[in-house]
């Protein structure tokens, strides 16, 4: 067991570290926010729905919805924490479940695991273009796995 000033550093630390994580997802939101809610976007069908004080923003196409939830998560291996988002896929039928599509981590500078498909390195996700693109690629992704067949009896 930690000494009381050990716990209270500690815990200090993680929370400094998750408010730094969450200042870049709520830049990387804002990104996308701005570009898929724009007055003629490129791409029909995208939106945005963000309640503030959240970990989680919601993009809507095409009749579905997309939830990329924020955590933050540290491995033995690591010195700092990463930031986690996640997208499921919400299915309203037959019952209400969200479908894990997938996601990323990045490191506090805003650096993810994504592969920048342009050039060498990562994507990082406070730069406005690769937030845009790492939207756009989550909503590419998630769509078929989202997309249910059912059979309807004649």
């Amino acid at each position: 067991m930690l000494k009381n000033a050990e716990l209270h550093n500690s815990l200090e630390a993680i929370s400094r570290q998750h408010i730094v994580l969450k200042a870049k997802f709520i830049e990387f939101v804002e990104h996308i926010e701005s570009s898929f809610g724009e007055f003629n976007p490129p791409i029909k069908g995208l939106s945005v729905k963000r309640t503030l004080d959240t970990n989680h923003v919601d993009i809507g196409f095409v009749d579905k919805t997309f939830r990329l939830v924020f955590s933050m998560t540290t491995t033995e291996q690591l010195s700092h924490p990463l930031g986690v988002v996640r997208c499921y896929s919400i299915e309203e039928y037959p019952e209400k479940t969200l479908i894990d599509t997938g996601g990323f981590t990045f490191m506090p500078n805003g650096q993810s695991n994504l592969e920048n498909p342009s050039e060498e390195g990562q994507l990082y996700i406070h730069f406005v273009g690769d937030a845009i693109n790492i939207g756009l690629h989550l909503v590419h992704e998630s769509w078929p796995k989202s997309t249910t067949v059912t059979k309807i009896k004649a």
